[in-house]
């Protein structure tokens, strides 16, 4: 039985497993979109402020569910996390959110998942994706005779507009504490 010992250099975010030549190489990145998500909240111009924190929170949601998985659940098994991700790729982050959570769960992995049918932060993250994807994929840009975003729960340019700064990434960030609560791990301390 050969044995491996890991070694973790956090500023590269560097982990090597000795007696095995692989080197994994990955970021710690959802403490940085966090940041950008705070500074472009200040952003004096509102509309632009309003959709680079909606873009940045949901990158800081993105980049989170794996960093957490990563480094709290797998605790450096970055082969069994790699594996894990595989598979979904091509699922936007709330699909992501519900299996891997999920599945972490009945695996054992984690004590319990979050109950996304009734937590109203969850409801409200999904608001957020919701407009994310309207900004990025085209809507707001589409001619309408209405208020509304037609059938999406995206916010409005102008329900957008009233919602008051950090919104978005104080969202965000309560979505991830309670992840890490019903899951029974610490949350990082840039939470």
């Amino acid at each position: 039985m050969t044995q491996h010992a890991i070694a973790t250099v956090q500023s590269l975010g560097c982990i090597v497993r000795f007696g095995t030549p692989t080197a994994w190489l990955s970021e710690t990145l959802a403490p940085f979109w966090r940041e950008q998500a705070v500074l472009a909240a200040q952003d004096p111009v509102v509309a632009s402020a309003k959709r680079k924190e909606i873009v940045f929170a949901v990158a800081t949601a993105e980049c989170f569910l794996i960093e957490w998985v990563r480094d709290q659940v797998f605790q450096g098994d970055v082969g069994g996390c790699d594996a894990y991700f595989q598979v979904r790729r091509q699922k936007g982050v709330r699909e992501r959110w519900k299996e891997i959570t999920k599945d972490l769960a009945s695996q054992g992995r984690i004590a319990s998942h979050p109950d996304f049918a009734t937590s109203t932060t969850w409801g409200t993250f999904s608001i957020i994706v919701e407009t994310r994807n309207a900004m990025m994929h085209g809507n707001y840009s589409r001619p309408r005779n209405t208020r509304a975003l037609p059938g999406t729960t995206a916010l409005t340019p102008e329900d957008l507009l009233a919602k008051p700064p950090r919104w978005a990434i104080n969202t965000v960030c309560d979505v991830a504490k309670e992840l890490c609560t019903t899951a029974g791990t610490s949350p990082p301390s840039w939470l």
